[in-house]
């Protein structure tokens, strides 16, 4: 028996051409509906067919008697295997893209294998839809599935990342401000808490620095242009990586706490002083997860994703033409084949087929004036789109 748990997606989110992805015994798949994500769930095969929903219909005596008994097994370790799973996942993701599940109303479903007898199993359903925005490679999706078993600890961390990140948008900046620290607080302090061992922890965190260090170049570039009116509550220019994180710490218990009593407390009726403290923040938590968000784009994890994609013929194969200039004299060349892990030919990948054909002519052939490059679909021979000097990219076809 097969049993599939899976969860409906509160946001719009937008995929194309999704597959399953088997991860060791079970394989999560995402359904859509005009590209955009209906579900994400599990499936579990080769289950006895007796852990299935059972029904017996019952002979009412009276009006409101129960016509029907429905006995169900205990899949609680199924169920919540499928759950950390898809957590995890969704954890991985987090800072490139938010999925919201609902996981107050899954689906279940039950129905029988190649080979079994029908055994009557049946789906159950219940809960609804609601309303942001994703990838629209499937590829993503599907290199973190292939990558969420080893991110379970990522599951408690990311949710106060979510969840700082959507109060900043939300302009909800003091729980912004609490929750991102409670992020870095759990991904880097070790258990500590105090001011001083939270500090020290930080500046153990190579990563953290790292992240300091970008953070400190973007804000003096905005400073410069786009936002000359951006001030912190400290003067980052002059103070260390230190004495930064000991500022932050401090800001942050200060945050926590309120009394009318405190001549520096915060005013709920001004926290717009702290919005750029929180943009700090931010900066620095997805610094943070860098790691974890390259790891996504590792080359065993592509191999992996076009395998699969190969078995579900999934894949769109591109042929390069390129057209030189030798000695005055337009010269046409094949010059490589792009495969791609998706069915659908859309304006989206033509460009990036364009952009990586570019590029591996450019180094393939650096002495070389190139003048055109077209992309070919391999199977229909129709042009997908045209680059010409002087004329940029241009979309031919999307069929």
């Amino acid at each position: 028996m097969r049993y599939t748990l899976s969860f409906k997606v509160k946001n719009s989110v937008i995929v194309v051409d999704p597959i399953p992805i088997k991860v060791g015994n079970a394989s999560f798949f995402v359904t859509h509906e005009d590209n955009r994500m209906k579900s994400v769930g599990m499936f579990l095969e080769s289950l006895p067919s007796s852990l299935a929903p059972r029904t017996r219909m019952l002979d009412p005596k009276k009006p409101g008697d129960a016509a029907m008994h429905i006995h169900t097994a205990d899949l609680t370790p199924h169920q919540t295997a499928i759950t950390d799973s898809i957590r995890a996942w969704q954890a991985t993701l987090a800072p490139l893209t938010v999925v919201e599940l609902d996981y107050h109303n899954p689906t279940e479903a039950f129905s029988a294998e190649e080979g079994e007898p029908d055994p009557g199993l049946y789906e159950i359903t219940s809960g609804k839809a609601e309303v942001v925005h994703g990838f629209e490679d499937f590829g993503i999706y599907a290199r973190a599935f292939l990558l969420s078993p080893t991110k379970q600890e990522l599951v408690e961390p990311m949710v106060f990342y979510v969840e700082g990140m959507r109060a900043f948008h939300e302009e909800r900046l003091v729980y912004a401000y609490n929750s991102l620290f409670l992020f870095l607080e759990s991904m880097l302090g070790d258990g500590k808490f105090k001011e001083k061992a939270i500090v020290d922890a930080f500046m153990a965190s190579p990563q953290l620095l790292l992240s300091l260090r970008e953070a400190r170049k973007t804000i003096q570039e905005l400073k410069e242009t786009r936002r000359k009116d951006l001030h912190l509550s400290f003067d980052l220019e002059t103070l260390d990586d230190r004495q930064v994180f000991r500022e932050i710490v401090l800001l942050r218990g200060k945050l926590r706490h309120h009394s009318i009593k405190n001549k520096g407390r915060w005013n709920p009726q001004d926290i717009e002083a702290f919005r750029d403290d929180v943009y700090l923040l931010s900066l620095l938590s997805h610094g943070v997860c860098k790691s974890h968000v390259n790891e996504i784009f590792s080359d065993d994890l592509s191999h992996k994703y076009l395998q699969y994609a190969e078995e579900w013929k999934n894949k769109v194969s591109l042929l390069v033409e390129v057209t030189f200039d030798e000695a005055g004299a337009a010269r046409v060349v094949p010059a490589a084949r792009l495969n791609y892990p998706q069915k659908s030919l859309t304006a989206e990948l033509a460009i990036t087929a364009m952009q990586q054909a570019l590029n591996a002519v450019r180094e393939k052939f650096p002495d070389k004036s190139v003048l055109a490059c077209r992309i070919i679909n391999d199977k229909s021979g129709v042009e997908l789109c045209r680059y010409a000097i002087g004329g940029g990219v241009s979309i031919i076809s999307r069929q």
